[in-house]
């Protein structure tokens, strides 16, 4: 039958050490990992939040755009439908 002796020897002690050792590097592995993860997740918010502004930019200046382009091709409407009219009194003083 085994027996369990109940002391410590150097063999207990280089194993234990080496574990704290282990869980200590882990845990500033793990700690320097969520620092970047933090930083990173920071940078994207920033460059969203910028892409945000831009595309609102664009969806104001596109409405904008079109807007100009109604208010261009009623007037254009109206120079053809002058044209017509004067096409058609030329026609008709011929």
């Amino acid at each position: 039958m085994t027996e369990l002796k109940n002391q410590v020897s150097i063999g207990n002690l280089l194993q234990i050490a080496v574990m704290i050792i282990g869980v200590g590097l882990a845990w500033g592995v793990m700690s320097a990992r969520a620092d970047q993860a933090e930083r990173d997740l920071s940078s994207a918010q920033s460059s969203l939040s910028q892409i945000e502004i831009r595309v609102r930019t664009l969806e104001t200046s596109d409405a904008r755009n079109d807007e100009r382009l109604t208010t261009i091709l009623a007037t254009l409407g109206r120079i053809d439908q002058r044209l017509e009219r004067m096409e058609r009194q030329n026609d008709a003083a011929d």
